[in-house]
C-alpha cells in the first residue's frame, strides 16, 4: 500500500472514481487512501496497475501542454521578429 501514499491527490481522486467509488470533493489524502483500501473489492495489484496508468497519462498530458506552451511562445517570438523586419 505504500505506493498509494506516494501518489498525488489528483491521481488518487481519479483512481477512486475509476474504481466506482464516490469521492467527497473535500476529501483529504488520508480520506482517499482509506476509501480506496477499505473498498470490499480492493485488490492491491490491480489498484497499483490502475494508478500507474493514471499517473502516466497525467504526466503525458502535462508534457504535451508544456510542449504546446513552448511552441506557442516560440511562434509569438518569431512573429514579433518578422514584424520588426517589415
Amino acid at each position: 500500500m505504500s505506493f498509494l501514499s506516494r501518489a498525488r491527490k489528483v491521481d488518487l481522486i481519479t483512481l477512486a472514481e475509476e474504481l466506482g467509488l464516490t469521492v467527497d470533493p473535500n476529501a483529504k489524502i488520508s480520506d482517499l487512501l482509506r476509501l480506496i483500501t477499505n473498498d470490499k473489492n480492493y485488490d492491491e495489484d490491480f489498484t497499483k496497475d490502475c494508478l500507474d496508468v493514471i499517473t502516466n497519462e497525467r504526466k503525458e498530458d502535462e508534457q504535451r501542454r508544456d510542449e504546446q506552451r513552448r511552441d506557442e511562445h516560440e511562434k509569438r517570438k518569431w512573429e514579433h521578429e518578422l514584424k520588426k523586419l517589415e
